[in-house]
């Protein structure tokens, strides 16, 4: 009982963290479980308990470097290339993760904390594993790469340390370029989740019912007490609650999203975190795992979650294990002899066919070999995979098979499946303004789950319309963030004279809501914004610098910078900001696009051929970048040359009608009317209400 003594002598107001040791004496069993989990392996001192890797003087070859670990002095140690392509000799400090693979963080000066892009296979050896490995390509991996271990991509203090760490606090200096990075405990400790526990181990030492949630700032008791209604086969919420507190506190960590704030307990998940829903790139149309995703947003579309599902439901919170063996989690809640039975599965029980995981939460791998399943848990639908492109769980196993032979099978076992939001999502993608009034009624119906709609509304505003104004306008007032977060992105069409119905949102209590707004506004000259909204403008504008400053070691927070500095007609700063990014990473290309457009905006367009050219060579496939050249090229009459590289904007992104566009006109100057006038076409075909389009056509004689 000693921690606890010594806790309960705290004062009354404070809310510090004592550390996980403080709870072992009342939850002995809790903290037995937490010491066996992930969560107790996220970071440790590089010690012969934690290291799993090879240290035994092991050379491993790779991108025509040979990397060498050995351990002199009791430490561990890596010779490798450093920035500079050269190779150094840096000391491992910690571990990352205990499984399926370890990674080792290394101080390279500064306070700067990198993660070694070289890895330790922890599967047995019978798995492929024990064995060193890389997590890039060759390419990738070379010096002075944004991919190479000591690029922004794997620093450890922004991209890392958050989720690794209990009560992480960055502080990065902008002027001397240096990190104070500290925390509380080194791993994820149980206040990570819980919060600070100083109050609570004062009450616990004196319990009073006066004191609310025992002195925490939040309870994560979700789970709820379920039954099997009449004539049913699952179990429902008898409480009829769809709890967020826990799920919330889970997707700190377990989500793709930016952090608004440092530390967060109990507040809604979007007063510190900027969200992208189910954008392209991250998700496939219908909602599937693509990229690296953490969960959150694949189970906010599952029906589990719609009926009050929480994570602890299927996980063991301490351990982090699931609650059952095999088909066991499931069939908590699904009725063993209806679900976990041929007739429904079509698969032998004993089988991979069998298990349920394997047709509903099929996996993705991950970092070389970290297969993470889909937590949308949904029914497969080879139906729509050639359509849309998508993966599914069918063929993931009959990996002979094709798509149309699962569809058949599936369409035999179920019949005709019912239309997916994921086909009209796929279309609007593809630049279909078609699509346009099927996302604007998935956005407004309750019939799906909130983030599809958020998706459904974000996406409808690239078809700027009045369609999309209205119901844009109207999700403003929505109760529920995600909608009107979604309706301040739909309405980035609008122009600075029509934005009054955003004035509102620079007040909203949810600050990924506030700070969507801060551009919209900063755009908008002060003088032209009503005298009771200028303060409110003023401190949202604040409110997004500091937010900047949180990252300011991260490229992306120097282009926003730039960004909002131009908005208010500071163009010295806003250059130094491109240029603090392209010092943070010299091949970002949002950074050397915005560059050279304040060098063209300021009179000195000729120096803006260095930065474009660079862009090209350090992303060929940037169709931003063949576009901006391609502009550039047309400014200096430069027209032949200026059409090839619109071409290769408009080959490289066909859905994009403004490239579309500007390269019609391009062709018309050059007298190639024909070819002007059917690239048109194509593009009215895609977007009917572009009035710039019509209008070229009309001139055109088209």
């Amino acid at each position: 009982m000693l921690g606890l003594a010594w806790c309960a002598s705290l004062g009354a107001q404070t809310r510090d963290y004592v550390g996980s040791q403080a709870c072992k004496s009342c939850h002995a069993q809790e903290y037995t479980e937490w010491q066996s989990s992930d969560h107790h392996g996220a970071m440790q001192p590089a010690t012969a308990e934690w290291v799993l890797g090879d240290f035994g003087n092991h050379e491993f070859r790779f991108g025509g470097v040979v990397s060498r670990f050995f351990q002199r002095d009791g430490k561990y140690w890596v010779t490798t290339d450093n920035a500079a392509g050269e190779l150094q000799t840096f000391q491992v400090l910690y571990t990352l993760g205990v499984r399926p693979l370890q990674q080792y963080v290394i101080d390279t000066g500064s306070g700067r904390y990198q993660m070694l892009t070289i890895a330790w296979d922890a599967r047995p050896k019978t798995d492929g594993g024990q064995r060193w490995f890389h997590l890039q390509t060759e390419q990738d991996a070379a010096a002075g790469s944004p991919l190479h271990w000591t690029g922004t991509f794997y620093n450890w203090n922004t991209r890392c340390a958050a989720c690794h760490t209990t009560n992480l606090k960055k502080h990065y200096a902008t002027t001397s370029k240096t990190y104070n990075t500290q925390w509380d405990e080194v791993t994820v400790g149980c206040e990570a989740c819980h919060g600070p526990a100083a109050q609570h181990v004062k009450w616990a030492a004196k319990p009073d019912a006066q004191v609310a949630l025992k002195g925490f700032l939040q309870s994560l008791d979700d789970r709820g007490d379920w039954a099997m209604p009449k004539d049913s086969h699952t179990l429902k919420r008898t409480d009829g609650l769809r709890p967020q507190q826990q799920l919330t506190q889970c997707a700190h960590c377990h989500s793709r999203r930016q952090q608004i704030t440092e530390a967060a307990h109990g507040e809604h998940y979007l007063d510190h975190h900027q969200t992208q829903f189910l954008a392209q790139g991250l998700y496939h149309p219908d909602g599937q795992i693509l990229d690296e995703v953490f969960v959150f947003d694949s189970f906010l579309q599952s029906k589990m979650h719609g009926e009050g599902v929480v994570c602890s439901n299927c996980h063991n919170p301490h351990s982090g294990k699931l609650r059952s063996e095999g088909n066991g989690v499931c069939l908590q809640c699904h009725e063993a002899s209806t679900f976990n039975v041929t007739a429904h599965h079509k698969h032998p029980v004993e089988t991979s066919g069998g298990k349920c995981a394997n047709c509903h939460m099929p996996e993705t791998t991950y970092m070389v070999v970290d297969p993470r399943r889909d937590h949308s848990i949904r029914i497969p639908r080879p139906d729509l995979s050639d359509a849309l492109n998508t993966p599914n769980a069918c063929i993931q196993c009959h990996t002979e098979k094709s798509n149309a032979w699962a569809a058949e099978a599936a369409k035999k076992w179920w019949g005709t499946m019912p239309a997916h939001w994921g086909e009209t999502l796929h279309s609007a993608r593809a630049g279909n303004a078609g699509a346009l009034p099927d996302l604007l009624a998935i956005a407004e119906s309750n019939a799906y789950p909130l983030v599809v709609r958020a998706t459904a509304l974000q996406q409808a505003g690239d078809f700027p319309s009045g369609q999309v104004y209205q119901q844009a306008v109207k999700q403003l007032q929505a109760k529920e963030p995600a909608l009107r977060l979604a309706a301040v992105r739909a309405l980035a069409f609008l122009p600075a004279n029509g934005r009054q119905v955003l004035y509102p949102l620079m007040q909203d209590p949810i600050a990924a809501v506030r700070l969507a707004v801060a551009l919209p506004m900063a755009e908008i000259p002060e003088q032209q914004i009503p005298g009771q909204w200028r303060k409110a403008r003023q401190q949202l504008i604040t409110e997004y610098i500091d937010l900047q400053l949180l990252h300011a070691d991260t490229p992306s927070a120097q282009l926003n910078l730039g960004t909002l500095y131009l908005a208010v007609g500071d163009a010295v700063m806003a250059e130094a900001a491109f240029n603090e990014a392209l010092r943070i990473t010299p091949a970002y290309i949002p950074a050397l696009l915005n560059l050279a457009d304040l060098l063209r905006f300021t009179g000195r367009d000729a120096q803006g051929l260095s930065l474009l050219e660079r862009a090209i060579t350090a992303a060929p496939e940037n169709a931003n970048a063949h576009h901006a050249l391609g502009l550039y090229r047309i400014r200096q009459r430069q027209l032949p040359e200026a059409i090839n590289s619109l071409a290769n904007a408009y080959s490289l992104a066909p859905e994009n009608i403004r490239f579309g566009y500007v390269y019609a006109v391009a062709l018309h100057s050059a007298g190639d009317k024909a070819k002007a006038v059917d690239l048109l076409r194509k593009l009215q075909a895609l977007a009917p209400e572009n009035n710039e389009v019509g209008q070229a056509l009309k001139a055109y004689g088209g």
